[in-house]
């Protein structure tokens, strides 16, 4: 009997193996409704709508919670929990450009199946207005006060005309939830109750800082039969976090993770010729800079010197720029000096160039004459310059642990710096310990503890929201470097109101040359960010920008709605993309367990039979 078994197994595992693998099979390409998994090196800070400051945590952030208005595949305002985009045409807009209507979508929900109404949206902008919540001042700026008419339709009335009304990132709360929070914590605390409640098409449901965050779909979406929306195509989305990107563009190889965002450079090359992996560089709205702290409050724990334009300025003629484009990008960069990248922000281009005679090109020799003109001389020949005081200027500059690009970018600097006669303590810190310092606080004052931070920005979909955050209200904010200049509020306040395009425009030329000047932030370049997705066993992958721009991590949720399972074409094999030495190799493998069975029955029956005797 067991003979007849072993050969049984062996023909089966033959027929099975011949016949096509169950799509329950580990090497199987995704079944419907499976999980899509993504690494990134930058995972969110934190959750809350009101101190998360991460790309990352807007990128959870966007797939939680709706806008009122959302942006399409050109980057341009399209119409999301409101029904369409108000123009004085449709009524939506007054003619004196003070009065707004928005009707929103009847029946949308939240996510614990309350219904999300008019109210909820009033709520929302009237709980930052009222309360002067900071990191939404600029967004909600010129905005008096928010009414809902009925439960589809809420009324903003404005103090001037808003020209980014479209533009805006304020996330749509549940009041019911939102309502019940004290005021006094939502500033402070980065707590949000899991799961979280929003209406958007994903709903998170785990999050630990270093591990993963777990995104489930959200069954009663709103956009699930609305076109340019759309139901998605996965049941859950898991972000995983990495400190290793080597170590994740390897998981992207076995198939461990589906994509990943901030590949190395060493590995970009090779995964561009990697069949079943699309590998993409773009820029999308960001650069990279120096952070200096220019904080003169009494709690201010950075040094004196970076509060003096003229030190800051200094600074910058030390900065080969191009070598940081060679060596730290492989080429995929180029040199950066304001925030507002070219061809990005257009219609008109919205980029200021700082022209010949104002760019400040890598001169060392002229870094070293203007510190000396502004009184920082080493006067007592040791090799390291002092401030006015007459103390030894030690200036700490720290990388990220996540970013191999501002840690090879922060030794090039260093060792510039150290050439002008400073003293630099460079080290690597942790994404969390450098925001910490960044936004730390004392009491009610802010308290930045930090000189010099290598970090990366993605601006606003609107130019003005992205300058808008370096005003002087947005210092303990969104103003990292807590940088403040009068003439550049004023711009900023008149830009906000200009509905003309071109005077705009010329506002926001200024208002970067006036930074520039000043040099707060230091923009060292406009890199290309490195993704790369897999195509074999998922499709549906939707670029923003343009062909070769991003498919995520954009602050859009379309490739997100978009991407699925492979499906197999007519005539494919179903097995998943197996080999036939796959397939021989599981026959193989079952046969040696069937011969070994048969083995062990005969030696069974033979003992059997030695003891009969």
């Amino acid at each position: 009997m067991l003979l007849v078994v072993a050969l049984a197994l062996v023909v089966g595992a033959t027929a099975w193996a011949l016949g096509g693998r169950p799509a329950t099979a580990a090497s199987e390409s995704p079944a419907a409704g499976a999980t899509l998994r993504i690494g990134w090196t930058a995972d969110p800070d934190n959750l809350s709508p009101f101190t998360g400051v991460e790309t990352a945590t807007a990128e959870v952030l966007y797939l939680t919670y709706d806008r009122l208005f959302g942006f399409g595949l050109d980057g341009k305002p399209i119409p999301q929990l409101a029904t369409e985009l108000p123009t004085k045409e449709n009524g939506g807009i007054s003619a004196d450009g003070l009065t707004w209507t928005v009707h929103i979508r009847p029946g949308a929900k939240w996510q614990d199946g309350q219904p999300l109404t008019a109210a909820d949206v009033a709520f929302t902008y009237n709980l930052i207005l009222d309360n002067k919540l900071t990191s939404y001042l600029q967004a909600v700026k010129d905005i008096k006060h928010a009414e809902a008419v009925d439960d589809t339709t809420v009324r903003f009335t404005m103090s001037a005309p808003k020209a980014d009304m479209l533009y805006v990132v304020v996330y749509v709360l549940p009041e019911h939830i939102w309502g019940k929070v004290k005021i006094s914590t939502l500033e402070r605390s980065s707590a949000n109750k899991l799961p979280i409640v929003g209406s958007g098409p994903f709903q998170v449901t785990y999050y630990k800082r270093g591990d993963y965050t777990k995104l489930v779909r959200n069954p009663d979406y709103w956009g699930n039969d609305v076109p340019g929306w759309g139901r998605p195509k996965v049941d859950a989305i898991i972000f995983q976090a990495y400190t290793n990107p080597d170590t994740m563009g390897q998981d992207l190889r076995t198939g461990a993770v589906d994509a990943a965002q901030g590949v190395p450079s060493a590995q970009f090359s090779g995964l561009q010729d990697e069949s079943g992996i699309e590998a993409i560089d773009y820029n999308f709205f960001n650069w990279d800079y120096v952070d200096f702290n220019c904080y003169d409050g009494e709690e201010s724990g950075g040094n004196p010197v970076l509060r003096d334009p003229a030190f800051r300025v200094a600074l910058d003629y030390a900065i080969d720029r191009q070598r940081i484009v060679d060596l730290v990008y492989g080429g995929r960069a180029k040199p950066g000096y304001t925030m507002i990248n070219a061809d990005t922000w257009r219609d008109p281009d919205f980029h200021w160039q700082p022209p010949e005679g104002t760019l400040r090109a890598f001169d060392p020799e002229k870094a070293k004459q203007l510190l000396d003109a502004a009184g920082y001389r080493d006067a007592d020949g040791d090799g390291v310059r002092e401030d006015k005081q007459g103390k030894p200027i030690t200036l700490r500059l720290w990388a990220l642990a996540e970013s191999t690009s501002t840690q090879g970018e922060g030794k090039l600097l260093a060792g510039w710096f150290e050439d002008l006669g400073l003293k630099i303590r460079f080290e690597v810190v942790d994404n969390g310990v450098a925001s910490d310092a960044m936004y730390a606080w004392k009491g009610d004052s802010p308290a930045p503890d930090y000189d010099m931070i290598l970090w990366f920005w993605d601006g606003y979909y609107d130019p003005g929201s992205t300058l808008q955050c370096f005003t002087t209200s947005q210092i303990g904010w969104w103003n990292e470097v807590y940088w403040s200049n009068a003439e550049y509020d004023q711009l900023c306040e008149q830009q906000g109101q200009e509905l003309d395009p071109q005077t705009r425009a010329e506002q926001i030329w200024r208002m970067q040359e006036v930074m520039y000047a000043e040099n707060p932030q230091n923009v060292l370049t406009y890199f290309d960010y490195l993704q790369a997705v897999n195509t074999e066993k998922w499709e549906g992958w939707t670029p923003y920008y343009g062909e070769g721009g991003p498919v995520f991590y954009n602050g859009m949720a379309q490739s997100y709605l978009n991407v699925g399972p492979k499906v197999a074409a007519a005539g494919e094999a179903s097995d998943g993309g197996g080999s036939t030495g796959t397939v021989v190799a599981i026959v193989v493998a079952v046969a040696v367990v069937a011969v070994a069975v048969l083995w062990w029955a005969l030696r069974a029956r033979r003992k059997d039979r030695a003891e009969e005797d």
